[in-house]
């Protein structure tokens, strides 16, 4: 799966910014805050290397949401 590029866009990719996510975001009808944004982007990034070592069998990421 794609857990493997998806992580290696967050570490890597220049344009994971908050101001990308925002027009996304933006461009998709939402209106986001801006300062949540931002969190998640920098939560990302900071998690990343500890994504990497979870990987399931088929290279997914999962996320659990209590």
């Amino acid at each position: 799966s794609n857990g493997e590029a998806f992580v290696n866009y967050v570490e890597s990719n220049p344009e994971f910014t908050p101001e990308f996510m925002m027009a996304e975001l933006e461009g998709q009808g939402h209106s986001p805050d801006v300062s949540s944004v931002a969190s998640q982007v920098e939560n990302a990034k900071a998690q990343a290397s500890e994504w990497r070592k979870n990987f399931d069998k088929d290279g997914s990421l999962r996320f659990y949401v209590d």
